[in-house]
């Protein structure tokens, strides 16, 4: 693909008008990779990671993993993290409000140490998001709650199993507390849970450190263990990066080859681009050609949780059926 791109730190700059064509690979899945490195924390054995995108978010989960005390060692996109020095139940907010997503150390760090004091969590563009459903979660779990001067103290004298109905869908909050409780011996349910693929990536390793989950439609039942182990995995492909460039050949006509793509869990995002005219066509298991067909037909989108169309997909779309206008 050619471009001219050009930025500072204020400005972006893209000289388009050109049909986008090549081939492109699809990055690993950040909002996967992120709930696994702070599995990490429920072993004192090495984890290891491969097929890590290089991203903001990652980098900030490292600096906040290494001041909690993990060992990180990277090499292009494996990452390897070993937890036995963890010592620190306390996270900064000086790196947590960079981003969203530290808020899964909460579940780590309660299961390890039987308490927590988690910075308010930032770095969300779309806005403010409520993390009610994880301390409703965890004082479900029999643990203490105090959220004061922009902090979340959690602290609970023993662990046990625990039955617990979440009041709408949540990604993180499903993470935080599978994390949690795959290090609590014993069977806990958990219901109307997120089945994002990356919640699902993050149940794949989970029971690879030795926690049995099996989930059926919303509900998920966990056997957590007291000593987890370590694990070796790949991070799935980011299924919002490869819409993203499915998109972005439909908008300038051209025709372009994902590689590293996982189509199994782009099917909302697949039948709507389909539905517009948009042909994507399967070479291989991991390798998608995109083109257009001819001009664009009108569409009808509404937003849900996985399976159905995604919210970070929207804005994509929306751009790409204004070219019809």
């Amino acid at each position: 693909m050619r471009n001219t791109i050009s930025y500072s730190s204020e400005v972006l700059l893209v000289e388009g008008g050109t049909e986008l064509k090549g081939s492109v690979r699809v990055s690993g899945s950040k909002n996967a990779a992120l709930p696994i490195m702070f599995a990490s924390m429920l072993t004192e054995e090495t984890c290891r990671i491969r097929n890590v995108p290089d991203l903001l978010d990652v980098r900030n989960t490292c600096t906040l993993l290494k001041m909690l005390g993990v060992e990180i060692k990277r090499e292009g996109e494996s990452v390897a993290l070993d937890g036995k020095g963890v010592r620190r139940w306390e996270t900064p907010k000086e790196i947590v409000r960079r981003m969203r997503a530290s808020i899964l150390s909460m579940g780590p760090l309660l299961a390890r140490f039987r308490r927590a004091r988690v910075a308010l969590p930032g770095g969300c563009s779309i806005g403010p998001r409520p993390i009610d459903q994880h301390l409703k979660f965890f004082s479900s779990a029999g643990a203490s709650v105090l959220v004061k001067e922009g902090y979340v103290s959690l602290e609970i004298k023993k662990k046990k199993p625990v039955e617990f109905s979440f009041d709408i869908v949540t990604v993180t909050g499903t993470e935080n507390a599978l994390l949690y409780l795959s290090g609590v011996e014993g069977r806990s349910v958990l219901k109307n849970i997120a089945l994002e693929p990356e919640v699902m990536d993050l149940v794949s390793v989970l029971t690879q450190m030795g926690a049995r989950i099996n989930v059926e439609g919303r509900t998920a039942v966990i056997e957590g263990r007291g000593e987890l182990g370590g694990f070796e995995h790949r991070i799935i492909p980011d299924r919002i990066e490869a819409g993203t460039f499915m998109v972005a050949g439909a908008i300038t006509g051209g025709e372009i080859v994902l590689e590293d793509v996982e189509l199994s869990h782009m099917g909302a995002v697949v039948e709507k681009l389909e539905e517009a005219g948009i042909s994507v066509e399967a070479l291989k298991p991991s390798r998608v050609r995109v083109r257009r067909k001819g001009e664009l037909k009108p569409l009808e989108l509404k937003t849900s949780e996985y399976p159905g169309f995604p919210t970070d997909m929207q804005a994509q779309f929306m751009a790409m059926l204004d070219r019809k206008s």
